[in-house]
């Protein structure tokens, strides 16, 4: 998984990362920072430009999915716990998260919601047992800060709405802030970055083969090491027919309103209700009876759905509405008007969508990496465990020699100025032993490596 150039300079192993979200982006630094060589493929103009945009960018801690049971509060919590920790190594340094972050969120519970404030209360009560369990390994580090609860366990009443409301520790990070910086981190790497290019085919045989089209319709292969399968909404068309699943598919608008900073971060809760989210210069505001604008089962979403969601931008009728039903519930203040109308697609599982307590969109438990030889594809499903799942991609294509058995490596064209240092840095960065070079261009010029006689070439001793 390595080679080197007619000089004998180190080439790194080659990985394509397939989609430009945060799980791409990520994964293609982490993979950049290990010594990497990544190609960065985007079907869009430019990077971070949709779903990882045009979310609320709340870092679950899992009350959202109480009714998700506690597999689902885990996989949250490992998201949550280690997410300013592996952006920051994603970026090469530490952010300032309290420039990033939103205030704690309060959870209000609406009228006709699933789930009670009593049985809420307890259900808090098992993610906080949950969290207490994992401390040890996961640490306390919450976005910058050191958190010891994920909720209260009793409710207030919430003034405006006079609905109980929960107070939380929970907060959200400006998806537009740190999407600018991770895109500057990777405009500053090594990374080479294909926008207005759409994977078509994923292939592995020797190599991993990506095939491509760009926005003018010419098409080409990429070849590559390893292939990570990062897509959105194109993720399991990727994969291998008998490997690719339906998946639950929504179409949901929110409004931004600019200049305008709510008093306090709001989940209505359970069920198909929103969210209103300050941060330091807009609000984003989400209605879901309003702002859920498709919901369908597939391999993929429609050619309507993909439509409606290049038009909402347009729609600021929608916008107006969204606003409207929130000022009626007391959440938001009056005469606001839409700056923007923003959309994005939400994959899950099942059929049924949220307003209903069977539903699997509570469960968020599934994580981890598909392996189909050389095509990795992680599962993840939520903003907050996009980077522990880039991380656990990484990892997985850094222990791909173990999968397949390398034992040993084949140093070619040693009869280039960098010879030594191919052969020293190959070991290294391997930690396999050399056991053939290549002297020539032909099958005859291998022969077996034997240091003595090698290093004695070098010195120009002979052998």
């Amino acid at each position: 998984m390595g080679a080197s150039t007619s000089e004998g300079e180190l080439l790194m192993p080659h990985i394509v990362v397939v989609g430009g979200g945060m799980l791409g982006t990520i994964s293609a630094l982490l993979a950049a920072r290990r010594g990497w060589e990544v190609t960065l493929v985007e079907a869009e103009p430019s990077l971070w430009s949709r779903a990882s945009r045009a979310n609320e960018g709340k870092v679950h801690l899992g009350p959202v999915f109480a009714l998700g049971g506690l597999a689902t509060a885990e996989v949250m919590l490992r998201g949550a716990f280690s997410f300013a920790s592996t952006v920051d190594e994603a970026v090469g340094r530490r952010l300032n998260w309290a420039e990033l972050v939103t205030d704690c969120f309060n959870y209000l519970v609406m009228p006709d919601s699933l789930c009670p404030p009593k049985e809420l209360a307890q259900r808090y009560a098992e993610i906080q047992s949950r969290l207490d369990a994992l401390r040890a390994e996961i640490g306390h580090d919450y976005l910058g800060s050191d958190i010891e609860r994920v909720i209260a366990f009793t409710p207030h009443t919430h003034e405006p709405s006079g609905f109980p409301a929960f107070r939380s520790e929970e907060r959200a990070v400006d998806p537009v802030a740190l999407g600018g910086i991770i895109v500057r981190a990777i405009a500053s790497s090594s990374i080479r970055v294909l926008t207005d290019t759409t994977a078509t085919l994923l292939e592995s045989s020797e190599l991993a083969h990506v095939h491509v089209t760009s926005r003018d319709g010419a098409r080409s292969t990429l070849t590559a090491d390893l292939v990570v399968n990062a897509a959105w909404e194109q993720q399991q068309l990727l994969l291998p027919a008998e490997h690719a699943v339906t998946r639950n598919y929504r179409l949901k608008a929110a409004t931004i309103v600019n200049g305008y900073r709510a008093p306090r971060p709001l989940t209505l809760v359970q069920g198909p209700y929103g969210d209103v989210v300050p941060y330091a210069d807009r609000t984003f505001a989400s209605w879901y009876p309003v702002g859920r604008l498709s919901h369908e089962h597939g391999l993929l979403p429609s050619d309507a759905t993909m439509a409606r969601l290049r038009d909402v931008a347009a729609d600021t009728a929608l916008g107006r509405a969204q606003l409207a039903a929130l000022r009626r519930l007391h959440v938001l203040e009056a005469d606001l008007e839409p700056s923007e109308v923003i959309g994005g697609l939400i994959i899950g599982h099942g059929t049924a969508d949220i307003e209903t307590r069977a539903s699997e969109l509570h469960t968020r438990s599934e994580f981890g990496a598909r392996v189909d030889d050389r095509i990795i594809t992680p599962a993840n499903f939520k903003f907050t465990t996009a980077p522990l799942a880039a991380q656990d991609a990484v990892h997985t294509a850094e222990n791909f020699d173990e999968r397949i058995g390398i034992t040993g490596v084949v140093l070619t064209r040693m009869d280039g100025d960098g010879r030594g240092g191919a052969a020293l840095s190959m070991r290294a960065v391997t930690g396999k032993p050399i056991r053939f070079v290549g002297l020539g261009e032909k099958m005859e010029a291998i022969e077996t490596f034997e240091p003595e006689r090698i290093a004695g070439r070098i010195l120009g001793m002979g052998d």
